[in-house]
């Protein structure tokens, strides 16, 4: 168990790496090319991008992931088994929260004249979905890539797939959600770019529900034919 929250640990500080350092230079380049676009000094740029709705958002994902980072790390070193508290972790839920609304704040939900509220909400649950499908598939992809202790991390493996198939039907729910919201109707499907995108999505998902099935299905045939 204390390999596996270690491993764990591991890749939630190098995740909060990338988050900080990218919304750094997201906040930067956009920065950059108002200065450039306005002929103006950075500082003055820097201004400019941060009296619009991206440019605070980008700033308060910033200061989200900083926040989580530094606590996270803090407990990580100095009281690691707070972590085993679930209230703790609730905690630790409000930055990534936060960072969830501020991406949701600028995406097309927004924009969206057909409750824009519950769309937003919609959004930050899809990002939250989405995020940790990515995290939970990179955990997998690197306990397989480079696990020599497969009696410690096998069961870790196994939940891991189960959380990632129970994630991929909420998920899919979400994204049909959001996508209808840009297609509005069915003769849509086929014949724009979001159509075209959805349909990739639909066979992506079934592929993957397919593979997980068969997994299951096929350690449950070993299960049952061991003497």
């Amino acid at each position: 168990v204390a390999l596996t929250g270690v491993f764990v640990s591991r890749i939630v500080l190098v995740a909060c790496v990338l988050v900080v350092f990218g919304g750094i230079a997201q906040f930067v380049i956009k920065s950059v090319q108002l200065s450039t676009l306005h002929t103006s000094v950075f500082l003055e740029a820097v201004g400019m991008y941060i009296s619009t709705t991206a440019g605070s958002a980008t700033l308060i994902r910033i200061l989200a992931g900083v926040v989580f980072s530094a606590v996270f790390w803090a407990l990580y070193v100095y009281r690691p088994r707070v972590f085993e508290h679930r209230s703790v972790l609730a905690l630790l839920a409000i930055p990534l929260l936060v960072f969830a609304y501020c991406r949701a704040l600028v995406s097309h939900a927004t924009a969206n004249p057909f409750y824009p509220d519950f769309s937003i909400l919609v959004n930050i649950v899809h990002l939250i979905e989405k995020d940790g499908w990515a995290g939970v598939a990179t955990c997998i992809f690197l306990l397989v890539l480079f696990n020599t202790r497969r009696s410690i991390y096998g069961n870790l493996i196994d939940r891991l797939s189960q959380v990632l198939t129970v994630n991929m039907g909420f998920l899919s729910v979400t994204a049909c959600y959001i996508i209808w919201l840009h297609l509005k109707s069915f003769e849509n499907i086929f014949t724009t770019a979001w159509g075209t995108a959805f349909v990739y999505i639909a066979l992506s998902a079934v592929l993957l529900v397919a593979i997980r099935v068969a997994h299951v299905a096929s350690g449950a045939l070993r299960t049952s034919f061991k003497p």
